[in-house]
C-alpha cells in the first residue's frame, strides 16, 4: 500500500470520526484498526530511519571536522548504538581509525605530562643534591681551614 496515500486517508478518517463523534471501541474503529496500526508502524519505522540518518550525518560532520574531540565522537557513536544500528561502511572505518588515533594521542599526551613532571622532580632533586654537596664541601673546607689555622 502507498504510505503517503494511507496517511492522507488516515487524516480524513480522523477528521470524519471526530465529526461523527465515533468512540474508539465502536465497530467502525475495529474495522480500520489493522490499517491504522500498520500505518503507525510505518510512521515509527520512518521516524527511526530519520533519526538514524541524522545521527549518521552528525558522525560524518564530526569526522570531517579535525577539531572534534574524542569524547564527542564517542558520544555520537553511542547515539547510533542506542538506535540499534551500526555506522555504515566506509564511515565506520573512518570512525574507528579516528577514535584510535585520538586515543593514541591522548595516551601520548598523558605520557608526556607524566614524563615532564618526572623530569621536573628529577631536576629539583638534582638541584637540592648539588646544594647539599656544595654546603658539605664548604663545611669540609671550613673544617680544614680551621685545622690549618690551629696548626699555625
Amino acid at each position: 500500500m502507498d504510505v503517503d496515500r494511507a496517511r492522507r486517508i488516515r487524516h480524513q478518517w480522523q477528521r470524519l470520526a471526530a465529526e461523527a463523534n465515533l468512540r474508539p471501541f465502536e465497530e467502525l474503529y475495529e474495522l480500520v484498526a489493522p490499517a491504522l496500526g500498520w500505518l503507525e508502524d510505518e510512521d515509527r519505522r520512518q521516524e527511526d530511519e530519520r533519526r538514524y540518518e541524522q545521527a549518521v550525518a552528525r558522525v560524518e560532520a564530526a569526522l570531517d571536522d579535525p577539531e572534534t574531540a574524542l569524547q564527542k565522537l564517542e558520544r555520537l557513536g553511542f547515539e547510533l548504538e542506542k538506535l540499534g544500528r551500526e555506522i555504515p561502511e566506509p564511515l565506520a572505518t573512518r570512525y574507528r581509525n579516528r577514535v584510535a588515533a585520538l586515543q593514541l594521542a591522548e595516551r601520548r599526551g598523558r605520557i608526556l605530562r607524566v614524563g615532564s613532571i618526572a623530569a621536573g622532580i628529577g631536576l629539583v632533586l638534582a638541584l637540592i643534591v648539588s646544594l647539599l654537596y656544595v654546603q658539605v664541601r664548604a663545611g669540609r673546607i671550613a673544617s680544614v681551614a680551621e685545622q690549618v689555622e690551629a696548626m699555625i
